[in-house]
């Protein structure tokens, strides 16, 4: 995140589309419940490697299971409430419902 300081614009813009860019910015504005710290699961994992996986998904549940409260950021979601109804037209990649 600090590197984008040192880029050019064009790069930039091209990393503040990327999921992972709109998910850490988009965590950090429904975290406004007066915590110091947010921990957000966007890393690179090389998936090639089974350890690596392994300690990552472990790490990343005991974060879970030792924070005071848990945000889920959807990315397909645009609203502040859950879908509670199948909506092909929105959600046509994923049987309709979020993914």
């Amino acid at each position: 995140m600090t590197g984008l300081t040192k880029m050019g614009e064009g790069e930039r813009n091209e990393v503040r589309e990327r999921c992972g860019y709109r998910k850490i910015i988009k965590s950090c504005e429904q975290a406004k419940d007066g915590y110091e710290w947010l921990w957000v699961d966007t890393c690179c994992i090389d998936k090639q490697s089974s350890t690596e996986l392994s300690e990552a998904i472990n790490s990343m549940y005991r974060w879970y299971r030792n924070a005071q409260v848990c945000y889920a950021y959807l990315n397909d979601v645009d609203e502040k409430v859950f879908p509670v109804k199948r909506d092909e037209d929105k959600f046509d990649k994923s049987n309709g419902w979020p993914e």
